[in-house]
């Protein structure tokens, strides 16, 4: 963690990636129990990487993929026509239960690290995971926060979580 120049703490890399690890995981257990024997990812590579890390047969589609993607974000039904035999994993289009899912195992892991009563800035690109974390700790202040520098954390005006970050969340681009 890292202290910002306010009274928000900046949830660090590790973080992230222990996020995206979690996600994976549970992406794994739904594609087992709904017949998926394969995902499609569209991401920045960290969500893409953390799939086949967990031993998920993932087509990656990020810029140091499978495939190079365009600068365009891809539609769930654009990726379904596409991709029909893969389950859509890309950050931002999970089912609600899924990241149901991902919620509580993000409630288990950081149960000691996020606290009541303190505010978190959270690095955010399709929203994805600043919504579980609040699914997860519900009376916990998250700030989602897009970056102009890091292609991580990058705001996209077609995201498709962007309406709900923008009615439940404080956030900003620095």
């Amino acid at each position: 963690m890292q202290e910002t120049g306010y009274r928000a703490v900046r949830l660090d890399k590790i973080f992230s990636l222990r996020c995206k690890a979690l996600r994976a995981a549970a992406i794994k257990e739904f594609m087992a129990a709904n017949g998926f024997n394969r995902c499609v990812c569209f991401s920045c590579g960290n969500s893409s990487k953390a799939l086949k890390e967990a031993g998920i047969d993932c087509v990656d589609i990020s810029p140091q993929g499978d495939l190079i993607p365009s600068s365009k974000w891809w539609s769930k039904s654009e990726i379904r026509s596409t991709f029909a035999d893969c389950f859509d994993a890309t950050s931002g289009h999970l089912p609600v239960e899924l990241m149901f899912v991902i919620s509580k195992k993000f409630k288990q892991e950081f149960k000691d690290l996020i606290k009541s009563g303190c505010s978190y800035d959270i690095p955010t690109g399709s929203g994805e995971t600043v919504f579980c974390l609040k699914l997860a700790f519900p009376d916990v202040d998250f700030t989602a926060v897009y970056s102009k520098s890091d292609k991580t954390c990058t705001y996209n005006p077609e995201a498709p979580l962007n309406p709900i970050i923008k009615a439940f969340f404080k956030n900003r681009i620095e």
